[in-house]
């Protein structure tokens, strides 16, 4: 089914490399401590159904938005608790989310449970390796590989051969030249009937919006990584609702998309340097002049953006997109 031992990247996206060694970890981010209220300036902490969650490690969340809608299509196609199920993480960064979701599968019955993640960071896939990948972690009803590949070229798993697979915030690290061509090879390594559930943020209607939301993006990771922007821009396309169901269509997949309901990530500049574990106060200061920068917030309000002003502080809260690919079967 896989290559575990495989080191291949056809075409590695440098840029995306780069943007990612400056970036905290999903399993570093927060987690909630007893006693202790998260805290909006802090990356990864999100809004779901009027509360504060660390959007990164929820469990209710996760649950919600792949584990569920997973249990629901083997119910639906009859699968065998007994039999054995493969599941696929397309850019899982550390497999917090696939430790997660196995985890899940396995406590509502399914027995044989095998998770691969797809990541090209090989640090990101170092630490799940040091997490996840150990007979001290991980029970005897499932088991958790970590694979090096590019989900924007050719994918490092037999075809046909996955019964569900899922995509949680990778889409938009992805050009957007090559984003369906990526979509058609994550499909291509499910079995008929599969789903393929894809997840990605700052989520615009359409894509003059999504346009504009490129553009707030750059401007960031421009000050976050110290680049000049028109080396920044286009390296990124935060997909619109419109673009996503115009890309199944052409690929001719049937798709549910919208918002997940209920779920706000506010970005404030605080949230955005403790990221990046930016420290210095001259780069801070630059962020926090953008995201109250009058010009760009009047951009993300056209866009659909809720901004506010709280104690001080400016926050854009974006929302989250899902998408439902459903193969044939």
């Amino acid at each position: 089914m896989i290559n575990e031992s495989s080191n291949y990247i056809e075409k590695s996206d440098d840029f995306t490399q780069q943007r990612e060694s400056h970036i905290t970890t999903y399993s570093e981010l927060v987690k909630e401590a007893d006693g202790e209220e998260l805290s909006k300036d802090v990356w990864g902490v999100a809004e779901y159904k009027g509360e504060l969650i660390p959007l990164y490690i929820d469990e209710g969340l996760a649950r919600d938005m792949f584990t569920n809608r997973i249990l629901g299509n083997f119910s639906g196609r009859g699968l065998n608790l007994e039999s054995g199920v493969k599941i696929v993480d397309f850019g899982g960064g550390d497999g917090v989310l696939l430790n997660i979701v196995t985890r899940q599968l396995t406590e509502a019955g399914y027995k044989g449970v095998v998770g691969v993640n797809i990541d090209m960071n090989q640090e990101r896939l170092d630490v799940m390796k040091d997490k996840f990948i150990s007979t001290n972690y991980i029970d005897k009803q499932r088991k958790i590989y970590g694979v090096k590949g590019n989900i924007s070229e050719v994918i490092p798993v037999q075809k046909n051969s996955i019964d569900a697979g899922y995509s949680r915030f990778a889409l938009q690290y992805i050009r957007k030249d090559k984003q369906q061509g990526a979509i058609k090879e994550m499909l291509s390594t499910l079995k008929p009937g599969a789903e393929l559930v894809i997840v990605w943020p700052i989520v615009s209607d359409n894509e003059d919006h999504a346009t504009v939301m490129d553009e707030l993006d750059a401007n960031m990771d421009s000050i976050a990584l110290d680049k000049p922007l028109d080396k920044v821009r286009g390296n990124r396309h935060l997909t619109s609702i419109d673009e996503v169901r115009k890309m199944t269509e052409n690929l001719g997949v049937l798709c549910e998309v919208g918002f997940v309901n209920g779920l706000q990530v506010p970005y404030s500049a605080e949230s955005f340097a403790n990221k990046f574990k930016i420290t210095d106060k001259y780069k801070l200061q630059r962020l926090k002049d953008f995201f109250s920068n009058p010009s760009f917030i009047k951009m993300a309000q056209s866009a659909g953006y809720n901004v506010t002003e709280e104690n001080g502080k400016t926050y854009w809260k974006f929302k989250v997109g899902v998408a439902v690919l459903k193969l044939n079967e």
